[in-house]
């Protein structure tokens, strides 16, 4: 397993989890994303640095993706934001 950056080649897998409702329920948000809407914040958003996104990657399969969001150099934190693949659940 590795932490990779996010890719633009990552966003199908991301656009299946933004329009599953049971992964967004845990955000709070709205489940349904439209592709074009997804590329257009990963385009906004792949410099920005207050925010940093991570691919779990397992063997070149996407397991799941770590998202560093609300960071904060001066005061040292962030909010960290785990989503992992049903089939990679209880893995060793």
């Amino acid at each position: 397993m590795q932490l990779r950056p996010l890719e633009k080649r990552d966003l199908p897998y991301i656009y299946k989890q933004e329009n599953a409702r049971r992964v967004m329920a845990l955000w709070f948000e709205e489940p349904y994303t439209s592709f074009d809407e997804l590329e257009i914040l990963y385009d906004k958003h792949v410099l920005d640095q207050a925010e940093r996104r991570f691919v779990i990657d397992v063997n070149d399969e996407f397991a799941g993706v770590v998202e560093l969001v609300y960071i904060d150099n001066l005061h040292r934190n962030t909010e960290i934001q785990i989503i992992v693949e049903e089939n990679f659940k209880g893995r060793d």
